[in-house]
Parts: structure tokens; sequence; C-alpha cells
């Protein structure tokens, strides 16, 4: 979707935080972070996204993204105001799962898919 045509449902009264039931409960939000569209990700939150509405499962935009390894998505949601601490379904935080799936990349021989979530978890850190 172009950025014309979102600004235009939004203008219109569609609402930019909408949980699509379809899509268990993702949000515009979300779905552009586990994408890692940088561009609709900025795009989405200029428009008054809330950066920690999270999935039916708990799964927050911040966490969609670091799982999908896109620092630059990671970043701009750091820069709105994601909570690090928001925590999944399952009370795990990103960090959790991000170092969850670092190591079962590991585990699997996957280095170079870890190695790129490493660079992804120094981003989250705290400090």
């Amino acid at each position: 979707m172009k950025q014309e045509q979102l600004e235009g449902l939004v203008e219109s009264g569609a609402d930019v935080n909408y949980h699509n039931a379809e899509l268990e409960g993702a949000t515009p939000l979300l779905m552009a972070a586990a994408n890692a569209d940088a561009n609709a990700t900025r795009l989405v939150l200029g428009l008054g996204a809330d950066p920690d509405l999270a999935a039916d499962d708990g799964c927050t935009p911040l966490m969609a993204a670091a799982l999908a390894r896109s620092g630059g998505v990671v970043s701009l949601l750091l820069e709105a105001g994601a909570a690090r601490e928001a925590r999944n379904a399952d009370g795990r935080a990103v960090l959790d799962e991000v170092d969850g799936a670092i190591a079962a990349m590991r585990a699997a021989g996957e280095q170079q898919a870890a190695e790129g979530l490493e660079r992804v978890r120094l981003l989250l850190a705290p400090g």
C-alpha cells in the first residue's frame, strides 16, 4: 500500500491501530515490523500507531522486528518509545526471544543468521 493510500484511509477514519482478527490480532505496525519494512514502519508510526500494541499472543512490533533481524526497524521503534521490557503471552521479553532464537540458530548450524540477530541484540541491550 502506498503512503497516499494509507494516509487517505486514516483521514477517512480507518484505525491505524486496527487489530486484524484474521491475522491473530496483528496491527499494521506489527506487520510492517515483521516484514522488516522500514518505510512502512516509519509511515504507520507517523500516522500515530502505538509502538507497543501487541498481537493476541503478546508479540509486539519490537519483538517482530528483532526476530526479522531488522536493525533499522528496531531502531525506528526504539526511537518511537517502544518498550524493551514488554512481555508476550509466554512472559518473555524481546531479549528473551532474541536469545532463544540465537541459541536455536547456533544449534541448527545457522551461524550467519545467528550473527545477524546478535547485531540486532546489541541495539536492544539497555545502556
